[in-house]
Order: structure tokens, then C-alpha cells, then sequence
């Protein structure tokens, strides 16, 4: 073959090349999209969707309506893959596409996703200008699915804006209207929205409820991008009900579902909260290798805030690591990259751990400044931030060796916590009586109905009777017709009055079963986890009432209405256990937590059922023997001191561990000539000036002081605490003590208020 003969012959082949790509070409062309399909496989494979529907974008004519479904299903498969640029893209393409058709279901569509692109990107408000613009497109009788899913969407901003109520109730609209038209889907996106918001407000049952629900219809309907939206969520109650194992199973089935749907934006949220919980179990390893991996994935869709929050957590990873270095450069770094909208919260948590960080290296000069300065800013802080700085200003005192200052910041500490765990209760109670409210709410609505329904039964039966005594004036015959419609209305009617008291059996039940959760929710919120005695709130809640008794018939027998009382006394004891820190220190906190959770028995031996057993704070416990006589008081501290003295306290390994207490008391009314002098939470300050002498006299004892009546009346209060020992003297007090002598006592040690591990 010649030269030019095999050029013929190769331009020959290249033509018939191009005749078939040309063909294949056009065939492409003509292949219809099917719509139906992609819906189906939007929730499981997103990307599949893309792959399917973007070529046929670009070709297929804008003038028809199934060319906005497609690009409204093409933008949701970008949202849902966190491709925000080609969201934006396809998003406002579909736009122009319905307002040059005039298609307003599909304007309002278009809104809606670029309200999702601006939440995604925690542009939140202006999420909420888009949906609310969605919202007024939308017809309010033909497009109620595009309004339900509109109203879902508005209540995750809100909730993310902290507006808890209008999200909530947000969320409820999209269910109703969800619910009118059948949407099941879509009805579990509604109960995952509740479920979060109800999170938020810390009513967790109810939350974890939702997300159940959610979850069942998700994995009914095979929703595998739902169902890691809901593995999520019920992980995360798990997490802040700190149950951290089985949290991380549900994060980590989450995250493994969303990395198979490519979805960058729920992976990214799962691995920034599996690593905190990782950190929290102490697995610093795959908390750091989780936490830079969010990191990366924020960082990559723009989503500044989260980045921020994310550097915090591995600033606290590596602070709890030991690696101080490392956490320095986190803080540094999320603060040159946080953005101006960050919530100044995230501010606070970086100059905490600055803070610590400082304490830690012996620079107490620098950490002061940098805790003085945000305490100065109470506003900009959460509540255990506050709480936070003020135990460090405490520990940058007691280093500097000023223990009346770390004394006075560890009280205000404790006033502040002490106010905070009353608002919690406060809280706790208006989101219960919310609930009822609600429940209220329904019953009504379920009442409204049934009335309803018995007019429309009534009006009709008129009408038939009316007919009936007409058609009997034109035919006899109908006399039997008559008595059988009469007939089937009486069974009608049986059958609505049997439903509606069904439906009155089955409030009644959902309400005794509220009551028993407030009666369990109140049973919790008073005791303490690890002892199960009482808790400070419990304390709180009910002392000032006995109080009001005991100066009541004091005050009745010096106005000579009553004799003098023989147990109206309250003795308030403070009980510390002696090197409580060397415990844990040689044998771990869990042995430690074993110690106190043995001294409730011990307590109970010694004193009476209807006396109040608190775990005031650590290894400290406060006793009030209610309504006793003062004289015992010594008697039940020798009791109490020789039990704890002689019982060996069980250990999972070893022989059994023998402790000591230190026990202080004084007796309310401090003074009986005068009951009201003294509050009684000066007479625990002064119980706990006591428990000090005991402390630091040698341990292993008990101190109280009672008051001298019938002496001028001269308040000694801060003389007490200032130079207890010439109070004493002066004969102000009555002192008891279970040393030999009382002049062997030691009050002060360096400085007042520092108080001996």
C-alpha cells in the first residue's frame, strides 16, 4: 500500500468516527431525564442526582415546566453535597427561569434553597429574610408542602439564632400541614426539627421522643441521609446527658453514613462533636485526628464561625493533653481567623483556656489581667465560663499566697453558682408548665372539635326529622325508611359518644403520665448523682422554712405565750473527710468517689430519717438535725467522728481504707434571746470556722459553738471570724470540742479562710 493509499484510508476510518460520535451525540440529546427517579435516589445518593440531572441542565429548554423541576432538584442535590458555588448557581438560575415563566411555586423554591446556601453558611439572618420572602410567593391553599417545608426550614435558623419559642412553634405548622397532605417524609423532617429545638431548651426526654419518631419513619422510607440527620441528634442528647460511649456510637454510625453521601456539611459537624466527645473519654489520639478533619471540611465551606468553634475544642483537646504549646497555637490561630458576627461566647472559652494556660506556666500576673479583664464583661460570657473564671482568679490567688482574696472570690464563685442552679429550677419549671400549657392546648382544641362535630350531628338530625314528618304528610310508605335513618343516627351517635370517651381515657393517662415525669424530674433535679443524698438546691429550697419555725416558738416563749422549747433547735454540721486529695491522688478518683458514696450509710446510722443529708461540695457534706435540742450536739459529732474512725471503707481492690472526719456545728437560733441575729447562712459560716479549727488542730476531731444568752446585745459576727480565739475569751460563745483543751485549738493559718487538704 502506498503512502497516499494509507492516508485515504486513515481519513476514511476518522470520518466514520466522527458520523457515529455525532450520532451517539444526538441520541444523548433526545434521552429524556426521568424526573421520578432522581426524586427518589435526592435522599440516599446526591451524587448520583448531579451526575443524572446536570448534563440535561444545560440542554433542556427553559420554557417548560419540567425544566424548573430539574433544576430544583439539581440545586437541592448541591445543597445537600455542601457544593455551594454551583448551588448558588443552579439556585439563582431557577430563579430567573420561574419569574420569566411566572411559575411562583417555583420562585418560591428558589428562595427557599438560597436561604438553605446563607444557613449553611451561617449567614443565618439572612437565611431568614429569603425564607420569609419564600414564604409570602408561595399560594397559602395550593402550595401547603412548599410552605411546610419553608416553615422547617425557618425554625432551624431561629434555632440557631437561640429563638427557641417561634421555632418551635414554626416547626409544629410545617407537621400540621405535613400532616394534611400526607407528606410522611417530610413529617419526619418536622419531628427532627422539634426534637432539636426541644434540645436546646433542655426539655431532653420530649427531644429524644422527636428524634425516635423521625428516625422510625427515616428508616421506614429507607431516608439514608435522614437517618444520619437523626443518629445525630439522638447522639448528641446522649452527650449532653453525658453518656459519652454510647454517644460516640451513634456520632460515629453517623458520620460513616454522611461520608458515603458525600455530605462535606453533616460530616464536618459530626467529626467536630465525636471529637469533643472522644476528648471528654480521654482519647486525645482520635479526638485530634476527628477534630483537624472538621477543621479541613469547614475551613473548605467557608463556614468561619464553625472553624472557630472547632479550634477551641482543639485548643481544649490539648490543653487536657499537656501539650500547652499546641493549644497556645489553636488559640492563637482562632482568634486571627474568628470572624466580626462570632458570638462573643467562643471569645470568652479562648481566653479561659489562655488563662489556664498562664496559671499553668507560673505567669499569674499575665492570667489576672487576662481574667480581670473578661469578668469585667460579665454579659459576654455563658454562665460556666463565669463560673470557670472565678475558680481560676481563686487559684491565681492561693499561688500568689493571697488566701483572704482567694477565700472572697471562691464565696462569690459559689453565690453565683448558687444563683445560676436557682434559675436553672426556675427554668426547669416554666419549660414543664409550657408542656402542660400545650397539652392544655390540645384538649381544648379536641374539645372545640367534638362540639363541632355534635353541632353538625345535631343540625343534620334536624333536617332529618324535618323531612321525615314532611315525606309522612305525602306517603305512609315511608314511615319505615324514616324509622330506619332514625335508627342508623342513634348507632352514629353511640359510636361518636364510645370514641369520645376512648378519647377522654386516653388524656387522662397522658396526663397522669406528665404528672409522674414532673414527680421524677423533681426527684432529680434535688439529689446528688453520685451519693444520692441531697443536693444544695434541696437545701435552698426548704431550710428557710424550718428556720421560720424555730424562731417562731423561741419568739413565742420570750413573749411568754409558750414555755421555753425543748427541740426546736437546727444544728447545722459540716463534715469534711480528712486528706480526701491523698485518695484520689494515690488511688484514683474512682476510689475517691467510692469513699463518698459509703458515707451516706454512715450518715444514715448516726442520724434520723427526717434530718436533711446534703453533699454540700467535693468531699464535704452538710447535716441539719432538724428540730432537736442543742445539747445533743456534741453527742451526735462523737458519734459520727468514732463511726467513721473504726469503719474500713471498701476498695474494688485491696484491703478496705480507713479514714478520718473533721467535724464543725453550730446551733440555729445562734443566740435564743435573740433567734433572728443571725441568718442561717451565717450560722454555716460559722460551723464552717469550726470545721477549720478542727482541721487545722490535727484532724480526727470536732469543734461547735453555740451562742451566750443574756448578754448585751453586740453583734460579734465579723470579730468571730477576724479573732475567734478573743471572742471566746470575752465569753460571747459557747465553745465544744472533743480536744483536751480548748486553748490547744489553732484558728488561724497564715492567712484566714485557708483551708487544709
Amino acid at each position: 500500500m502506498t503512502p497516499f493509499s494509507a492516508q485515504i484510508s486513515r481519513l476514511r476510518r476518522l470520518a466514520l468516527g466522527l458520523c457515529v460520535g455525532a450520532c451517539l451525540s444526538v441520541h444523548a440529546t433526545q434521552a429524556p431525564v426521568d424526573l421520578d427517579q432522581a426524586q427518589q435516589l435526592l435522599s440516599s445518593q446526591p451524587a448520583r442526582v448531579i451526575e443524572m440531572l446536570a448534563p440535561a441542565a444545560a440542554r433542556s429548554a427553559e420554557s417548560d415546566e419540567q425544566h424548573l423541576a430539574l433544576l430544583a432538584l439539581l440545586t437541592r442535590a448541591y445543597v445537600m453535597q455542601s457544593s455551594l458555588p454551583e448551588a448558588g448557581a443552579t439556585a439563582s438560575a431557577l430563579l430567573t427561569a420561574a419569574r420569566r415563566q411566572g411559575n411562583l411555586r417555583y420562585q418560591g423554591v428558589a428562595l427557599r434553597e438560597q436561604g438553605a446556601i446563607a444557613a449553611v453558611q451561617t449567614r443565618y439572618q439572612d437565611a431568614l429574610d429569603l425564607y420569609q420572602q419564600a414564604m409570602a410567593t408561595f399560594d397559602k391553599d395550593i402550595h401547603r408542602r412548599e410552605r411546610g417545608l419553608t416553615l422547617n426550614a425557618t425554625a432551624h435558623a431561629q434555632r440557631a439564632l437561640h429563638e427557641y419559642g417561634p421555632a418551635l412553634s414554626n416547626a409544629r405548622k410545617a407537621l400540621a400541614l405535613f400532616r394534611e397532605v400526607g407528606a410522611t417524609g417530610e413529617m419526619a423532617e418536622a419531628f427532627n426539627a422539634m426534637g432539636v429545638i426541644l434540645e436546646r431548651m433542655g426539655d431532653l426526654e420530649e427531644s429524644l421522643a422527636a428524634h425516635l419518631q423521625a428516625l422510625e419513619i427515616r428508616r421506614a422510607l429507607n431516608l439514608r441521609s435522614g437517618v444520619a440527620d437523626s443518629l445525630y441528634n439522638i447522639g448528641e442528647i446522649y452527650r449532653e446527658l453525658q453518656d459519652f460511649a454510647t454517644a460516640e456510637g451513634y456520632l460515629s454510625e453517623s458520620i460513616e453514613l454522611d461520608r458515603s453521601l458525600h455530605n462535606r456539611g453533616n460530616e464536618a459537624y459530626g467529626l467536630y462533636k465525636l471529637a469533643d466527645i472522644q476528648c471528654a473519654l480521654d482519647k486525645f489520639d482520635l479526638a485530634r485526628q476527628n477534630g483537624v478533619q472538621a477543621l479541613a471540611l469547614f475551613q473548605e465551606l467557608g463556614a468561619a464561625e464553625n472553624v472557630a468553634h472547632v479550634l477551641t475544642n482543639l485548643a481544649k483537646l490539648e490543653y487536657r493533653a499537656d501539650d500547652l504549646d499546641a493549644a497556645l497555637t489553636y488559640i492563637k490561630q482562632a482568634r486571627s481567623e474568628m470572624p466580626l458576627s462570632a458570638a462573643p461566647e467562643i471569645q470568652g472559652k479562648l481566653n479561659l483556656y489562655y488563662a489556664r494556660i498562664l496559671l499553668r506556666r507560673n505567669a499569674l500576673e499575665q492570667a489576672a489581667e487576662v481574667v480581670s479583664e473578661n469578668l469585667s464583661m460579665p454579659e459576654l460570657l455563658d454562665a460556666d465560663s463565669l463560673l470557670t473564671f472565678y475558680r481560676v482568679r481563686a487559684e491565681i490567688y492561693e499561688a500568689q499566697g493571697d488566701m483572704a482574696a482567694a477565700l472572697a472570690t471562691l464565696k462569690e464563685h459559689n453565690r453565683l453558682r448558687a444563683q445560676r442552679m436557682t434559675e436553672i429550677r426556675n427554668e426547669s419549671l416554666a419549660k414543664v408548665r409550657a408542656s402542660v400549657e400545650f397539652l392544655q392546648r390540645e384538649q381544648q382544641l379536641q374539645l372545640l372539635s367534638r362540639d363541632k362535630t355534635l353541632a353538625v350531628e345535631k343540625s343534620a338530625r334536624r333536617t332529618l326529622e324535618r323531612n321525615v314528618m314532611l315525606a309522612s304528610l305525602v306517603l305512609i310508605l315511608c314511615l319505615g325508611m324514616v324509622l330506619l335513618g332514625r335508627f342508623q343516627l342513634r348507632r352514629a351517635n353511640l359510636n361518636l359518644k364510645n370514641r369520645l370517651a376512648e378519647q377522654q381515657d386516653q388524656l387522662r393517662v397522658k396526663e397522669l403520665a406528665l404528672l409522674a415525669a414532673q414527680d421524677q424530674l423533681g426527684r432529680t433535679r434535688d439529689t446528688d448523682t453520685l451519693t444520692g443524698l441531697s443536693n444544695r438546691p434541696f437545701l435552698i429550697a426548704n431550710i428557710e422554712q424550718d428556720c421560720a419555725k424555730s424562731m417562731r416558738d423561741y419568739l413565742n416563749w420570750l413573749q411568754q405565750k409558750a414555755p421555753l422549747p425543748v427541740q426546736s433547735d437546727l444544728v447545722f454540721f459540716l463534715v469534711d473527710i480528712d486528706h480526701f486529695k491523698a485518695v484520689n491522688d494515690r488511688l484514683g478518683q474512682q476510689a475517691g468517689d467510692q469513699v463518698l458514696a459509703q458515707m451516706r450509710a454512715l450518715l444514715t446510722q448516726v442520724f434520723r430519717e427526717t434530718d436533711y443529708l446534703v453533699r454540700w461540695g467535693g468531699e464535704e457534706f452538710l447535716i441539719v438535725s432538724r428540730f432537736s435540742q442543742r445539747e445533743n450536739a456534741a453527742l451526735l459529732a462523737e458519734r459520727l467522728r468514732a463511726l467513721v474512725q473504726s469503719t474500713p471503707f471498701e476498695q474494688a481492690e485491696g484491703e478496705g481504707l480507713m479514714l478520718t472526719v473533721s467535724v464543725g456545728f453550730a446551733c440555729f437560733p445562734f443566740y435564743t434571746d435573740r433567734p433572728g441575729h443571725y441568718n442561717w447562712t451565717q450560722v454555716v459560716d460559722i460551723a464552717d470556722l469550726c470545721l477549720y479549727a478542727a482541721k487545722r488542730s490535727g484532724r480526727n476531731q470536732w469543734v461547735g459553738m453555740t451562742g451566750v444568752e443574756g448578754l448585751e446585745h453586740v453583734d460579734t459576727f465579723q470579730r468571730l471570724f477576724s479573732e475567734p480565739a478573743q471572742v471566746i475569751r470575752e465569753g460571747w460563745v459557747n465553745l465544744y470540742t472533743s480536744q483536751d483543751g480548748p486553748e490547744q485549738l489553732v484558728w488561724q493559718y497564715h492567712e484566714l479562710g485557708f483551708k487544709p487538704n
